[in-house]
């Protein structure tokens, strides 16, 4: 747990990006609306975590997100 809570910052740094990528990418109009957020909200905080601990990997990366 406490590696991902050093990783929240750099979520929150990059999410607003993702989530308007999760927002095109998720406009289906079968989905409700509750639906449509949720899984945007889902997909937004899972790839900036996964793109965020990617950038964390790289050493050179590190040096300025930590």
């Amino acid at each position: 747990m406490s590696k991902i809570a050093g990783l929240m910052f750099g979520v929150f740094l990059i999410h607003f990006l993702i989530v308007q990528i999760g927002y095109d990418i998720f406009d289906i109009p079968v989905l409700s609306d509750f639906a449509r957020i949720l899984i945007t909200a889902v997909f937004s905080f899972v790839v900036s975590l996964v793109i965020f601990w990617g950038l964390d990997k790289i050493s050179i990366m590190r040096k300025f997100i930590r």
